[in-house]
C-alpha cells in the first residue's frame, strides 16, 4: 500500500474474507532488511493460517447481537416502567445503550485477550517459517520503536 504519502507510521495486515483475502503492506515498511519483512510477513500469514479474522469476526458478532439484545431487553424495561421519566424513543435507547456498554466495558478485556493470544500464536508462526526469533525480535522492536508504542 502506498501509504507513505499520508503517514510515516509501520502497519502490514491482513483483511479479506474467503478467496478476498489479501495481505497488505505499507510501503512505508519496505526500508527494513529483508529477513524483517519476511519474518513481518510470516507473522500476517500466521494469522490467516490459524483463521484469526473469521474466529475474530464470529466472536464481535455474538458479542454486538448480545449486547443489542440487552439494550432492547434495558430499553423495554425502563419504557414499561417509566424509570427516569423518559418518554422519547430516542431518549430511552440512549439510556439503556449506555447503561448496557457501560457494564460491558470490562468484556472488552476478554477480547484483548484473545487478541493478544493470537498476536503470540502468529509470531510463534513466523518464528517456525524463519526457524529463528532474531527478525521477528529486530522488526517488533522496530516497529514499537517506530511508533511509540507499546
Amino acid at each position: 500500500m502506498n501509504a507513505s504519502k499520508r503517514t510515516k507510521k509501520q502497519n502490514a495486515y491482513l483483511t479479506g474474507i474467503g478467496k478476498s483475502r489479501r495481505l497488505v503492506l505499507y510501503d512505508t515498511i519496505l526500508n527494513y532488511p529483508e529477513e524483517e519483512i519476511l519474518a513481518i510477513i510470516g507473522h500476517e500469514l500466521g494469522h490467516n493460517t490459524k483463521k484469526h479474522i473469521p474466529k475474530l469476526l464470529i466472536t464481535s458478532s455474538i458479542f454486538y447481537t448480545f449486547m443489542f439484545y440487552l439494550t432492547n431487553v434495558v430499553y423495554n424495561f425502563i419504557k414499561n416502567q417509566h424509570i427516569f421519566g423518559v418518554r422519547k424513543a430516542y431518549s430511552l435507547f440512549i439510556h439503556a445503550f449506555l447503561f448496557i456498554t457501560s457494564i460491558l466495558y470490562f468484556v472488552t478485556s476478554i477480547f484483548n485477550y484473545i487478541q493478544r493470544k493470537f498476536e503470540y500464536k502468529a509470531d510463534k508462526y513466523s518464528l517456525k517459517l524463519l526457524g529463528t526469533p532474531e527478525y521477528m525480535i529486530s522488526s517488533l522492536k522496530r516497529v514499537v520503536k517506530e511508533k511509540l508504542s507499546n
